[in-house]
């Protein structure tokens, strides 16, 4: 009976009986003949980091085919673990474009995902969150943002938290299937350290943002369960734009949960001269007990730094001019005392090279010595401490055309003072040389100016850049 309601079913279907069996041997009832696969393989890591494990659903969707690959099984995505993946994928499947999609609320952290060998280069950067780390979460929902927890070896300084990028769905694109190297994005790193106030109710829930000159972007400083603690220290760590100013930027409250901070620090560098207060809005001027409130604050780092040891911290260099150190002198303190400068240049290699402040030594006024030691190295010393100056890229100056400019009636001899100048005011667009050999800076006006135009009395012209 079993036999013939087969044969009647080959019938029907029009295939012969031994045909139908191979089929479905084969598992291709439903797949042309014609069509093939590709055997693709996806390599996946675990951050390790608290919580980054999961038993959730995860998914990887290629351009080109319409199916969701699943990539998790009964034990993956293990702490610290790596997971391979072996799977048939269309033959017309775009490998190199694919999207990660999370399906529930087991939030897993990814510090890697590479396709064939080829490493997603975009993981863990998202504007306005986290730039590039490679390592990122995935959940569905985001409902918060998410931190990962790093410990320095040696122990030098406490745990820090790094801001990461929370997506449901993630497309890798563009990645060049023929070559193993990444795209990396540009960026510079920088250390942001807090603490918050020991006075009453200077603690918060809320949230607060760091923004550097030159980025778009605005990093979360704090977000639930921080700021908490009486005189704590919060550490965490940014990927920034290449362009990014680190010496400058603005921290700024979002809500009315205020917070005291009575230091913020970038790179070792801190902005505060003070405690103060954010709040939005600030109720008033001045909170408890003094500290002036601000809904956003901008930081200039200090020209000058006065550091221990014989080595400048980040975004600081050694100075090497006898009148940087006479003007760091001026400005610098230490245990709140100004420095004075000693005439006299020394050759000592038993203190830090450059600009020196002696620690031990007052001078009048109990101000402290500040000396020029021209050796090339130096050491370290427990009772001297190197002044350090702000690093400044410099200005580039290239030939070209200037439009919507005009000059005055400032002109200088060579171009190196002419370059001073035009960096020394903000409006200045740049230089013109005439034909007779002085410089004239440009300033915002109504002519184009280049070789020979406005007229033949124009010699050469340097954009400012």
């Amino acid at each position: 009976m079993l036999r013939s309601v087969f044969a009647a079913f080959c019938l029907c279907v029009g295939v012969q009986a031994e045909d139908l069996v191979s089929m479905l041997q084969t598992n291709r009832l439903n797949i042309d003949k014609t069509s093939t696969l590709q055997l693709v393989t996806v390599n996946v890591v675990t951050c390790d980091t608290s919580h980054a494990e999961s038993n959730g659903k995860f998914t990887i969707q290629f351009d080109g085919d319409s199916h969701e690959y699943l990539l998790h099984k009964t034990n993956d995505f293990q702490r610290a673990g790596t997971d391979n993946f072996q799977l048939d994928v269309s033959s017309g499947a775009d490998v190199s474009n694919y999207v990660v999609k999370a399906h529930g609320t087991d939030g897993w952290c990814a510090s890697g995902i590479a396709v064939n060998g080829i490493s997603c280069p975009t993981l863990g950067s998202v504007p306005g969150i986290s730039w590039g780390d490679g390592h990122q979460w995935f959940d569905a929902p985001c409902d918060a943002p998410y931190r990962e927890t790093f410990f320095p070896t040696p122990p030098a300084e406490p745990k820090f938290m790094m801001t990461l990028a929370c997506l449901t769905s993630h497309r890798c694109s563009s990645i060049t299937a023929t070559t193993t190297t990444t795209t990396t994005l540009p960026r510079q790193e920088a250390t942001v350290r807090v603490m918050t106030c020991d006075t009453s109710h200077a603690q918060s829930n809320g949230l607060f943002t760091i923004q550097f000159d030159g980025d778009s972007h605005e990093f979360p400083l704090a977000h639930t369960q921080e700021f908490r603690l009486y005189n704590a220290a919060n550490f965490q760590r940014f990927h920034l734009s290449a362009g990014a100013d680190m010496s400058h930027f603005v921290v700024k409250a979002h809500g009315s949960d205020g917070w005291c901070a009575s230091s913020i620090t970038v790179n070792g560098i801190n902005c505060l001269s003070g405690s103060q207060w954010f709040d939005a809005p600030c109720d008033f001027p001045v909170y408890n007990p003094g500290y002036a409130c601000h809904t956003s604050f901008r930081c200039s780092l200090p020209e000058y730094d006065l550091n221990g040891g014989n080595a400048c911290k980040f975004g600081y260099n050694v100075i090497r001019t006898k009148d940087d150190c006479i003007n760091a002198a001026k400005v610098v303190k230490w245990e709140g005392e100004l420095g004075v400068f000693m005439a006299k240049e020394r050759v000592v290699t038993s203190r830090p090279t450059g600009c020196y402040m002696q620690t031990n030594a007052k001078q009048a006024h109990s101000h402290r010595r500040v000396i020029y030691n021209t050796h090339g190295t130096g050491a370290a010393h427990d009772q001297a401490m190197i002044i350090c100056k702000k690093h400044v890229e410099p200005v580039q100056y290239t030939d070209g055309t200037i439009t919507n400019a005009e000059y005055t009636t400032e002109k200088y001899e060579s171009l190196e003072q002419a370059e001073v100048a035009c960096n020394a005011n903000a409006d200045c667009k740049g230089l013109w040389q005439r034909t007779t050999g002085e410089w004239r800076p440009l300033y915002p006006g109504g002519r184009t100016w280049g070789e020979g135009v406005p007229n033949y009395t124009v010699k050469a012209v340097k954009v400012k850049g």
